[in-house]
């Protein structure tokens, strides 16, 4: 069964676009960004990385990577990612 995604705004400082990842961490590699301001639906959120003290990030259904969720604000409870074979 799919759902509708949820969605979130996406606020960076200074204005600058949000770099998009591979995975949930600042080491993986940018894919992709998004523009600050930009309306974005998010797949699903999961642990990572620590920016500036937030270790949540969410998945971005069309780029499949990830944003940092401190520069996102989602407009509803983003769903937990599902872990493969479990």
């Amino acid at each position: 069964m799919r759902t509708t995604p949820a969605h979130g705004r996406v606020d960076t400082p200074n204005g600058s676009d949000l770099n998009v990842r591979s995975g949930p961490s600042t080491t993986y590699r940018v894919v992709g960004t998004v523009r600050d301001g930009s309306v974005q639906p998010l797949r699903c959120r999961t642990n990572g990385s620590s920016v500036h003290g937030n270790e949540r990030w969410y998945k971005l259904p069309h780029h499949r990577g990830y944003v940092s969720a401190h520069y996102v604000h989602a407009f509803r409870t983003v769903p937990w990612c599902r872990i493969l074979g479990s």
